[in-house]
């Protein structure tokens, strides 16, 4: 991956760790409301007047707490909404650029064989032979777990800008498209080993073949 792509995956990560953080604030209202609900509840079912004294304190401090969040509420959800926008269109970059470069691979990475595979054929058009060849190079490891990333990289494209009834739905997208991204990159030095092991094999091939 190029630095250029790096650097947009860092920017896209911050973004995601700002939302996240945002998330978990909003979180902290809804939190409150049930406490102050529970408190209420306590109140109700309460037959102590001492008890229930201490819980009318307790009651005041949860509103005045609930009040404070709804009031930071409205500005919370906004710059979470805005954050999330962002992080849409950073993914979306990061995903043009990854695209291109797994294909890149895939087909970097099968060529020594194809090559291979072309030397000992007969060079007249064959169509068939053609169309042979490439279901054997989509067949080969490298190619193999090259589309499997590609496939990755379809479940982080949907993960973002889901609409739902959850209000935390596209913070949650846009983290499970990072957690997906990561996993993606993690993998591409499974896929550079074998395209090293393919280049060895196909030259150890040709080596032997020689000789004979």
């Amino acid at each position: 991956m190029d630095d250029h792509t790096t650097t947009k995956l860092d920017a896209f990560r911050s973004l995601v760790q700002k939302a996240g953080a945002l998330h978990a604030e909003l979180a902290t209202l809804d939190a409150a409301i049930c406490e102050l609900d529970s408190i209420k509840a306590q109140i109700t079912d309460c037959s102590d007047d001492a008890k229930a004294l201490q819980l009318i304190a307790a009651l005041r401090r949860a509103e005045e707490i609930v009040t404070v969040k709804r009031l930071r509420e409205s500005r919370l959800r906004g710059e979470l909404d805005a954050i999330v926008k962002e992080a849409e269109f950073a993914h979306f970059e990061i995903m043009s650029a990854i695209d291109p470069m797994l294909n890149d691979l895939s087909t970097a990475a099968t060529q020594p064989f194809r090559d291979l595979l072309e030397s000992l054929q007969p060079e007249e058009e064959n169509f068939k032979r053609d169309a042979a060849n490439q279901v054997v190079l989509k067949a080969l490891t490298p190619a193999v777990l090259v589309e499997e990333l590609l496939k990755m990289l379809r479940e982080a494209f949907h993960s973002v800008g889901v609409v739902s009834g959850d209000p935390y739905g596209p913070a949650k997208g846009i983290r499970k498209a990072l957690d997906i991204t990561d996993a993606l990159l993690a993998r591409l030095p499974e896929v550079h080993e074998e395209r090293k092991r393919h280049v060895a094999a196909c030259a150890a091939f040709r080596k032997a073949f020689t000789k004979g």
